[in-house]
């Protein structure tokens, strides 16, 4: 308490440290007791660590010594493209979510920590600010507290200690060194089975992504489940979506979609984007598409890019009616080269397509497991965050034989390497005394394997 106060109040300081001292006063603010001022620091604490140009859009609660705000964002232009961590919670989603701040003081336990922010279940990352000066012990009290609660899901907690930390790193580096050291006491899975990938967990497959990017590169995307195509799709989408630079890209999914359903599916896209009107026809898409690209549509600027980016696009392809739709594609594709892209991906009806068509020469795109250094990324770089620990590298390789390498089963491996660690704390494996950091060794390993439902997946 002492060492904090002679921080922010000392004649000493160098002028160099003053980004720190700003942050410093951001936390002086909130404990001030006033609203405005509360309000002020808490904008002012989230620019120092890194998120900057929020602003409260809502007050959720607001009592004596216990706030809540949702803070949201406007999205710059190249937010997508650059991700310095790979938690999309405290990420990308704070442009469609926002960010919950929940500001806590006089002097609570972190009993009473956990308590509060039990009752208050957000479905945004929230970042708790509590007027307490916690030891590791009690530090790692709340860790366990955290990882056996469903609700204290995605929740930080920053106390006066972690402030004087944080204090020592420059603007450019504190959010991370935050996220490095809070997230081994909370609890955030930042892995997915057989949902969407978010865009900080996109790893790998960097030529094939700059392929696809490529508004004359292949067409044809083709490889086995779990490699990470459906993944490779999404990722060009949330880079070179940006309508407000004209710029367009579409995500479709084409399951189980014949030719007509893949025409009202597309359009329906481009309508909902107010880029074409309502057609019945492959022909008449092909019309409206014309007028689109050149520029002809009244009350619609011309599109810079535009990317169908289609997946799952097996039966489309079967359907005998598909010919004409691709030749269609591909005319426009010709027609408006470096202005217009659709890509195709699939099992292996893409390729049997690909093979005995006429449309060779629009070239594929063969996906493939991960290389091993992209593997290591996947599984070093999210648990390295969270806390765990690698002490046999020779483990390393029994998770790569398990999943050969494929970047859906790794996914699914390290989810439940994650949510094990509730489990093991049930089982006495870990103890408030030294834990985090979680040990990944082969007992662990284990452990994990002994669940059945883990065997079968």
């Amino acid at each position: 308490e002492g060492a904090f106060k002679q921080r922010f109040h000392s004649n000493r300081v160098n002028r160099a440290t003053q980004d720190s001292i700003d942050f410093l006063h951001g936390w002086q603010g909130i404990h001030s007791g006033q609203t405005t001022a509360i309000e002020n620091s808490v904008i002012e604490i989230l620019k120092h660590i890194g998120y900057d140009g929020g602003r409260i859009t809502a007050r959720n609660f607001d009592a004596l010594n216990q706030k809540s705000y949702t803070i949201s964002f406007d999205e710059p232009i190249k937010a997508r493209e650059s991700y310095p961590h790979p938690f999309a919670v405290f990420g990308t989603e704070i442009y469609s979510k926002g960010l919950e701040v929940i500001y806590l003081g006089a002097n609570r336990r972190y009993e009473n920590i956990a308590q509060v922010l039990g009752e208050m279940t957000v479905d945004r990352g929230t970042i708790c600010l509590a007027d307490v000066a916690m030891t590791l012990p009690e530090r790692r009290s709340l860790a366990k507290i955290m990882k056996l609660t469903t609700n204290l899901k995605n929740v930080l907690v920053l106390d006066k200690v972690m402030a004087l930390y944080l204090a020592n790193f420059d603007e450019a580096n504190r959010g991370k060194r935050m996220l490095q050291t809070v997230l081994p006491f909370s609890r955030v899975q930042p892995y997915t089975t057989g949902g969407v990938v978010a865009p900080e967990m996109f790893i790998g497959h960097s030529e094939e992504l700059d392929q696809i990017r490529d508004m004359s590169g292949p067409v044809f995307v083709y490889g086995g489940r779990q490699l990470g195509k459906s993944a490779l799709l999404r990722q060009v989408r949330n880079i070179e979506h940006n309508p407000r630079q004209l710029n367009y890209a579409f995500f479709i999914d084409l399951k189980n979609l014949n030719s007509d359903q893949t025409l009202k599916k597309i359009v329906y896209e481009l309508s909902n984007a107010k880029l074409i009107g309502e057609v019945k026809t492959w022909q008449e898409f092909s019309f409206e598409m014309h007028k689109l690209l050149d520029g002809k549509l009244r009350g619609v600027y011309k599109p810079k890019k535009l990317l169908l980016l289609m997946d799952e696009s097996d039966a489309f392809l079967s359907d005998k009616n598909s010919t004409q739709a691709i030749d269609i594609l591909r005319e426009l594709f010709v027609a408006f080269n470096g202005q217009f892209k659709f890509v195709l991906a699939g099992l292996h009806k893409v390729i049997r397509f690909e093979q005995n068509s006429s449309f060779g020469n629009l070239n594929h795109i063969s996906v493939l497991p991960f290389k091993p250094a992209d593997a290591m990324e996947l599984l070093v770089k999210p648990m390295s965050y969270l806390g765990f620990r690698i002490v046999d590298e020779s483990l390393i390789s029994a998770i790569f034989s398990r999943t050969n390498y494929y970047p859906g089963s790794i996914q699914y491996y390290c989810k439940m390497l994650v949510d094990a660690v509730g489990n093991n704390y049930i089982k006495q494996k870990f103890d408030v005394a030294k834990n985090p950091p979680y040990i990944l060794d082969d007992d662990y390993l284990k452990n994990m394997l002994g669940n059945r439902e883990v065997q079968k997946e």
